[in-house]
C-alpha cells in the first residue's frame, strides 16, 4: 500500500511542478518595458552561465563515476553534460561577449544530441 502512496505522491509533485513551471515561463515571457538601470542584462544568459558550471561539474561526477566502475553507460551521461555545458557556455557567453551569429542553430544541435546521449545511456545495459 505504500508504494501506491509513493507513487501518487511523486504523480502529484510531479503535476505541480510542471504547473509551476508553465505559468512561471508565462509570466516571464510577458513583455516589459526596458528598465534604463538594466539595459543590456538578460537573466536567462546570467542563468546559462549557472547552468555551465553546474553541468561541468556533473560531467566530471559522472566521469570519475565512469573511471570507478566502468559502465559505459555513465560515459555517455557523462558526454551529455558536457554537450549541454558548452551549449550553456554559448548561451552565457552572450552576456560577457557579445552576440555569436552561429549560437542559435548550434545550441538547437547540442540540445538534440545531449538528449541522444542520455537516452542511449539510460537504454544502453
Amino acid at each position: 500500500m505504500t508504494n501506491k502512496t509513493n507513487k501518487n505522491h511523486f504523480f502529484l509533485i510531479f503535476v505541480a511542478a510542471i504547473i509551476l513551471v508553465s505559468i512561471f515561463s508565462f509570466v516571464l515571457a510577458q513583455e516589459t518595458p526596458v528598465n534604463p538601470d538594466t539595459e543590456g542584462f538578460e537573466l536567462e544568459k546570467l542563468i546559462s552561465l549557472i547552468n555551465f558550471v553546474l553541468a561541468l561539474t556533473l560531467s566530471i561526477f559522472t566521469f570519475i563515476a565512469y573511471k570507478r566502475s566502468g559502465k559505459s553507460r555513465l560515459l555517455f551521461v557523462s558526454l551529455a553534460f558536457i554537450l549541454l555545458a558548452i551549449r550553456s557556455f554559448l548561451v552565457g557567453y552572450e552576456l560577457i561577449g557579445g552576440e555569436i551569429s552561429f549560437a542559435d542553430p548550434v545550441t538547437v544541435s547540442l540540445d538534440f544530441i545531449a538528449m541522444l546521449s542520455f537516452f542511449y545511456g539510460v537504454l544502453k545495459k
